[in-house]
């Protein structure tokens, strides 16, 4: 008897140190460990990005894990989660507001030289550029910083342009996406604490690519990430010259809205009618029509009319210029004070509306635009991105965004898409060595190098 119950006792004691073993299938949970804060200097910390991400077999044979867990806790898994709400106070979010608008102005008086239809999201490419400005350091960020009228310190401008977005997404009565995706080549080094701003601030994961092995499948996986989140509306924002086996890095940002009017247009009312291109030609389009009360106001130079969507959270403002010819006259004095200025208190009242029933789209590579507003140095192999990782590779080499929109009696579906290219800077070239040589009459002093005072001065006209 006491023989089996030795025997017994150690038969659990054996169970219970099997239980126990690292190499059984249950693993004891453990919460990985917050993300280091961005602005704490880490000097030559940097976050080894070797390891493809989760979606890297469209693109390589490799065997890819499910995510890849970095030495600070922040995974590179491209898996879909709910957005994150970032939070800053409301008047960082006013500020960051503010500047995006005032952006927006300063780059369509560039985009608008070119004729024709244009269309752009302000906001997708303050973000993209948010998310590289980042990363930005000396010179290159404050160039940056005025361009894209940057006006908070970096600690706050992040988290003011993620709380703005995490309440646009949170509207009711329409739908609106906002997504952000960083791709690094694989081997490229970049900061934990940068990596941890993006999680935090922008919502976006990494996923590591090859650009180096194939860049064209790594192309065609931005491509797909982007066509996705816009639901196939922007198939393609990236073409085959965009991307290079010296690509470092690509910088994403994809935005969907779709949104009913508040008062919807009866199709029956939509008739061919006149639209005048000048006071001189005129074309034939679909024009839709209704008479109810909406938002509205005349000035001398012109109409503004503002029809709400359903929620009523966002709308459409338009700005008709009050003479035939005068849209170049209204464009030349369209600042960010001027719009709204245009803008404010429009008094609902009862209009009749016509308005043509439209679809456009408009691609542009942002760099002529963005170098010409005052930003040189990021395009530039001076560029300082040194907050991104340590070694100084890394400097934009385009900046590509694709938007389009359709406007029928039922609301309006609209998508964008920006796409920041990293490409690595030149070599530096070697410093010229000056030769100084006295072969000729000159001057000298000596002087205190603490307080500058020239102690003895004197010429040396000819040698003895």
């Amino acid at each position: 008897m006491q023989m089996r119950r030795f025997q017994w006792l150690a038969a659990v004691l054996t169970l219970s140190v099997s239980i126990g073993t690292p190499g059984c299938t249950r693993k004891p949970k453990h919460q990985a460990p917050a993300a280091p804060d961005p602005e704490k200097k880490s000097q030559g910390n940097a976050l080894p990005t070797s390891r493809p991400g989760p979606e890297a077999p469209a693109m390589t044979a490799e065997k890819t894990p499910t995510g890849v867990k970095t030495p600070t806790g922040v995974k590179t898994s491209t898996g879909n989660k709910a957005p994150i709400a970032v939070k800053a106070p409301a008047g960082d979010q006013k500020t960051v507001s503010a500047g995006a608008n005032g952006f927006a102005l300063d780059l369509y008086s560039r985009l608008c030289q070119r004729p024709g239809n244009i269309f752009f999201s302000p906001w997708s490419i303050n973000t993209a550029v948010g998310m590289t400005y980042a990363g930005a350091k000396g010179d290159t960020a404050t160039e940056m910083a005025k361009v894209m009228h940057y006006a908070l310190g970096q600690p706050r401008l992040h988290p003011a342009i993620g709380a703005v977005q995490s309440r646009l997404v949170a509207g009711k009565g329409y739908e609106l996406a906002i997504a952000n995706r960083v791709f690094p080549n694989t081997g490229l080094a970049l900061r934990p604490g940068y990596v941890g701003l993006l999680t935090r601030s922008y919502g976006s994961a990494l996923h590591v690519l090859n650009f180096k092995r194939n860049p064209d499948a790594a192309r065609k996986v931005i491509n797909d990430w982007v066509k996705k989140r816009t639901k196939d509306r922007i198939p393609e924002l990236l073409k085959k010259p965009d991307i290079k086996k010296t690509t470092l890095m690509v910088l994403a940002n994809a935005i969907y809205f779709k949104g009913s009017w508040a008062r919807r247009f009866d199709k029956k009312n939509t008739k061919p009618r006149d639209f005048r291109l000048n006071a001189a030609h005129k074309v034939s389009t679909p024009t839709m029509y209704q008479q109810g009360r909406f938002g509205y106001r005349s000035t001398p130079d012109a109409h503004v009319l503002e029809m709400g969507y359903v929620g009523r959270r966002l709308s459409m403002v338009v700005v008709l210029p009050t003479k035939v010819d005068g849209l170049a006259a209204l464009e030349k004095t369209l600042t960010a004070q001027r719009l709204a200025q245009l803008t404010a208190n429009l008094r609902k009242r009862k209009v009749r509306v016509y308005l043509p029933r439209f679809n456009l789209g408009s691609r542009f590579d942002l760099k002529k635009q963005l170098v010409d507003l005052g930003m040189p140095l990021a395009f530039s192999d001076g560029a300082d991105f040194s907050g991104m990782e340590p070694e100084r590779l890394l400097r934009i080499s385009k900046i590509i965004h694709q938007a389009n929109c359709d406007v029928t009696e039922e609301g309006t579906v609209a998508a964008a898409a920006t796409a920041v290219v990293m490409a690595p800077r030149g070599r530096a070239r070697r410093p010229v060595i000056p030769v100084f040589r006295a072969d000729h009459p000159f001057l000298f002093l000596i002087r205190d190098t603490q307080t500058g005072v020239i102690l003895f001065f004197g010429r040396f006209a000819q040698p003895k």
